[in-house]
């Protein structure tokens, strides 16, 4: 990821975004259904809660100390100068060429090595990465980690109170410095998962149609009519991304269906129709 070593600004915010999904895909392709995702300070506020805006289908969002704000990072006079850097690069046809940009890390000035177009991404106020602007469009739960000595949560309470209602939505107060807020904020954060409300689940309707092999020239209960040997057999069932749901089963006497569950059904669009015959006893 980003600023990890060896990494740092080597690629632009939205390419950061598609990593995430990336490693979303793979846990979901696993198994997992419900995905939320976590983020201290830059990872806070660009991969959890920027993420959570562009992806509603993830289960919550955990922002620990999400910081800096671009608008606030264009009030040090090393960032105002790294901008207007960039885009003089930029307008001069070098927005791909290495350079320095300033960056802001605990506070300090830092210098970083990285193209004015990724920079940008990453720092320009009003920009994809400008996260106060996104906040009123949050609409999953999220949870708000912040230390009360920590100097980038100073409008940490007045950015939270710009989300949406919502009751999985949490705002926690640490007394921790930065780098000391993920394990201050382990435990609200395992209770705030706790309460996450279950996801639904869009399900696919599949009918089968098959043979009864029961009723040939058998008499329904309490008619002394017989059966058509014809009869057929119409069962219907839903599929989960969770696997088998519901099933129900329409003929005069229900019988048991070709297949019972569990079993694997190949997840079809709805109102698919399946022909089959059930092989008679003995064969």
């Amino acid at each position: 990821m980003r600023w990890s070593n060896g990494r740092v600004v080597d690629a632009p915010f939205p390419d950061w975004l598609r990593q995430i999904g990336i490693a979303i895909a793979a846990l979901r392709s696993a198994g997992a259904r419900r995905i939320v995702v976590a983020g201290q300070r830059m990872g806070g506020r660009l991969a959890a809660i920027i993420y959570g805006v562009q992806h509603p289908d993830v289960a919550g969002v955990i922002a620990i100390a999400p910081a800096s704000a671009p608008g606030t990072l264009a009030r040090f006079p090393e960032i105002t100068e790294s901008i207007a850097k960039a885009h003089q690069m930029i307008a001069a046809g070098q927005g791909g060429q290495r350079t320095t940009c300033a960056e802001i890390n605990a506070g300090s000035t830092i210098s970083v090595a990285g193209t004015p177009t990724v920079c940008l991404s990453f720092v320009e106020p009003g920009g994809l990465a400008d996260f106060p602007q996104q906040l009123p469009a949050l609409r999953v739960p999220i949870i708000w980690i912040a230390g009360t000595p920590d100097r980038t949560q100073q409008r940490a309470a007045a950015m939270d109170a710009t989300i949406p209602a919502n009751p999985s939505h949490s705002f926690v107060q640490v007394i921790a410095a930065h780098p000391q807020t993920p394990a201050a904020g382990a435990s609200a954060a395992v209770d705030w998962l706790k309460t996450l409300p279950v996801q639904q689940q869009a399900c696919q309707r599949l009918v089968l149609r098959c043979n009864n092999p029961d009723s040939r020239g058998r008499r329904r209960a309490g008619s002394k009519k017989a059966m058509s040997p014809n009869r057929r057999q119409t069962i219907e069932s839903f599929l989960c991304p969770g696997g088998f749901r519901h099933f129900r089963s329409f003929c005069p006497r229900p019988r048991p269906p070709i297949w019972q569950p569990p079993c694997t059904f190949p997840i079809l669009p709805s109102g698919t129709k399946l022909t089959a015959t059930r092989p008679r006893p003995g064969r």
